[in-house]
């Protein structure tokens, strides 16, 4: 899913994440542990000029958080690089 946070800088939509991480991973489902990795992008940085460009970014970071591990939140350091 996509959470926009229209006022809220990096930082703050970083800890936001992170508290829905941790809500998730502390409320097991049916008897199991479920995680939650999350990628954050801002609006206003330098690589991402378009909509579309921020949420590939936004995508390359939760993808990242999955690659490092799961249950983690990744920002966007860059340009997107999956396709």
């Amino acid at each position: 899913f996509v959470a926009i946070f229209e006022r809220a800088t990096v930082t703050e939509a970083e800890k936001v994440a992170d508290k829905l991480r941790q809500a998730v991973a502390g409320s097991p489902i049916g008897g199991l542990t479920v995680t939650l990795s999350a990628g954050v992008a801002a609006e206003h940085s330098m690589h991402a000029a378009t909509g579309s460009m921020i949420f590939q970014q936004a995508d390359e970071a939760m993808y990242r958080a999955k690659d490092e591990g799961r249950n983690c939140v990744r920002v966007a350091t860059g340009g997107a690089k999956r396709s």
